[in-house]
């Protein structure tokens, strides 16, 4: 996977903590593999791209919930496109059997949210108050709760391995999400801290401590490529960077050599890039 952005949160305290929590979101790509591809590209009109949404967040804490309501509401956008939901998945990881997955290999990629665990097999998040405040989503469109009552996926307190704490590499998987156009969104986060044995710590007022990250937001947006001609990403145009335009001369549709931006590879990327040959980047604007 490639991860494509990790945005930042200010966290409002709820009461006082020894450490310095933090939920950090990090946004990945992944490969949409074959026959899943070409079928959702007929679903959706266009070719997709697949994430998979993650927190960081410190050891010996667990996110409770994640949430919209009112001015801070829960909402994932594709961005003008449209999400792909397959008819066998649903809103969360509930609903993902991983043992249809070999005969329906679309559902590997539905779009769902999630607390920790990508399929239904001992999955004990809740979703709240219901599915039906994704329906909208499940249609395709966009997610957008921001309601007085609000919606979001809960998980309670678990002593054994519980999926809503940090795994080894610190994080904890919030969503996927595969759609034709690129993915953003942002939502509300709430942490509480736990003891080393996994029970809920208490300050010294007997209370739990609890941290709320407001409006944290994340984006899948691509970065701008100023230099097209550096196929090769050397950081200058050269001889290779000819012959990788070579092997993809006359491609019509989604052209791994195309300089110009027209979805074609022709002798107008060619010349394009003999004009800046042997400059380093950036060298077309």
């Amino acid at each position: 996977m490639k991860a494509l952005s990790t945005l930042f949160a200010c966290a409002f305290a709820l009461s006082a903590f020894a450490q310095n929590p933090y939920a950090n979101l990090v946004i990945e790509s992944q490969p949409i593999n074959e026959p899943a591809a070409s079928t959702i590209e007929a679903t959706l009109g266009s070719a997709a791209m697949s994430y998979r949404l993650y927190a960081e967040i410190p050891d010996n804490y667990e996110i409770q919930i994640i949430f919209g309501l009112g001015e801070t509401p829960f909402s994932i956008s594709a961005n003008g496109g449209t999400f792909y939901q397959d008819v066998l998945g649903g809103p969360s990881t509930l609903s993902i059997d991983t043992d249809l997955i070999p005969t329906n290999p679309t559902l590997a990629y539905d779009s769902w949210l999630t607390i920790g665990a990508e399929q239904m097999d001992n999955n004990q998040i809740f979703v709240l108050p219901g599915d039906i405040a994704f329906a909208g989503w499940e249609a395709g469109s966009d997610l957008m709760i921001n309601d007085l009552f609000g919606a979001g996926i809960y998980m309670t307190t678990v002593f054994e391995d519980p999926q809503n704490t940090a795994d080894v590499n610190g994080r904890v998987l919030l969503g996927q999400f595969t759609a034709s156009e690129f993915v953003s969104g942002c939502f509300n986060i709430q942490l509480r801290r736990l003891n080393e044995d996994g029970t809920v710590f208490m300050d010294g007022e007997g209370q739990p401590e609890i941290v709320l990250f407001e409006n944290t937001c994340f984006s899948a947006e691509p970065e701008m490529n100023n230099c097209p001609a550096d196929l090769d990403n050397s950081g200058n145009i050269l001889i290779n960077d000819v012959l990788l335009l070579l092997q993809d001369y006359g491609c019509d549709s989604n052209c791994s050599a195309d300089v110009n931006g027209d979805d074609a590879v022709t002798t107008l990327d060619l010349l394009m890039m003999l004009s800046v040959f042997g400059e380093p980047c950036p060298s077309i604007e």
